[in-house]
């Protein structure tokens, strides 16, 4: 049996908090709209609003509250159709309770996600969307944020983080197809690994904060562009990979700090002024001098390497 359409029903609910000191919420949507944000009211694990014409589409929600986690889960019921059709609405619009603990996980089957989490007292942040566009901005003062994980299968992918993350040790943001932004800047005193990988599609990926930890960078497309900003405040040693198939890989990186960069390609060109050749490596002048060092492996089958250091009219080209 079909879905029937109907006018436009707007629902709002309310899930109160009940004891939890925590709340650990899934969020899965199969076709439509979504919005996650802070702003539910005190003693609120969640404020809701949702837009549906598709009565069968009504939205689950769950809530349990188990040795003082609230279990919150926010469902789409299953539904014939394959896509929103025409003259379809789906939309929810979430917010959590800022002050509580938050693990949150998302995941949208087709459509678009805007995740607004600046004020979230995060945890930890899983989000998936299978074709449509994602997009997760987090700001503040993110004590209690330890990983993030985010992915879209086909369509675009944003990340923008802007704050101080005392415990954030891990991000992973990767697409298989379509564009992919990455921004890190504040403060990540232990933020030790992030990957940012693509099938196809332009990246960029941009660090301009303070890392006291970060020892592992990759990033990753087989048929694309990528452009890296490393100038950064770098207080420890860092190893950087780099691959791109067929494409441009441009690396913008600091003067204050020793850089090695080694590439390997089959065919294609290497423009690095300001750097000189010794053996392999594209070295600066502070290499072997400076306390912290950047060292970063670029391999290519055939494309083109661009390494941007500070402002030079140097130039050695491959």
């Amino acid at each position: 049996m079909s879905e029937q359409m109907s006018d436009a029903v707007t629902e709002t609910r309310v899930v109160e908090l009940q004891e939890a000191t925590q709340v650990n919420a899934r969020v899965e949507m199969g076709v439509g709209e979504l919005r996650v944000s802070g702003g539910a009211e005190g003693g609120h694990a969640l404020d809701a609003e949702f837009i549906y014409n598709i009565l069968e589409w009504r939205p689950e929600v769950t809530y349990a509250v188990e040795a003082g986690c609230g279990n919150l889960r926010v469902k789409q019921p299953q539904f014939q159709g394959k896509g929103l059709c025409q003259n379809a609405k789906y939309a929810w619009d979430l917010q959590f309770n800022p002050d509580v603990p938050l693990d949150l996980n998302v995941n949208v089957g087709s459509g678009k996600a805007a995740l607004d989490l600046e004020g979230l007292n995060l945890t930890r942040l899983n989000a998936k969307v299978g074709s449509g566009s994602l997009m997760a901005g987090v700001s503040g003062d993110v004590v209690n944020l330890t990983t993030v994980n985010v992915a879209v299968a086909s369509g675009k992918t944003a990340l923008n983080m802007q704050g101080k993350y005392d415990m954030l040790s891990d991000v992973v943001l990767q697409t298989a197809s379509g564009k992919l932004d990455l921004a890190l800047s504040g403060h990540y005193p232990e933020l030790e690994k992030v990957a940012a990988r693509s099938a196809s599609g332009k990246m960029n990926v941009s660090f301009a904060g303070e890392y006291a930890a970060l020892e592992a960078l990759t990033v990753e497309t087989i048929s694309g562009a990528i452009d890296l900003n490393l100038d950064a405040d770098w207080e420890t040693d860092l190893e950087a990979s780099l691959h791109c198939v067929s494409g441009v890989v441009t690396v913008h990186l600091p003067d204050g700090v020793g850089i090695a960069v080694k590439v390997t390609k089959v065919t294609g060109r290497v423009h690095a002024p300001g750097f000189r050749r010794e053996g392999k490596l594209y070295v600066n002048d502070a290499y072997g001098k400076a306390e912290v060092t950047l060292n970063l492996a670029i391999s290519t089958v055939s494309g083109a390497v661009n390494l941007q250091l500070g402002q030079t009219e140097s130039r050695n080209e491959e």
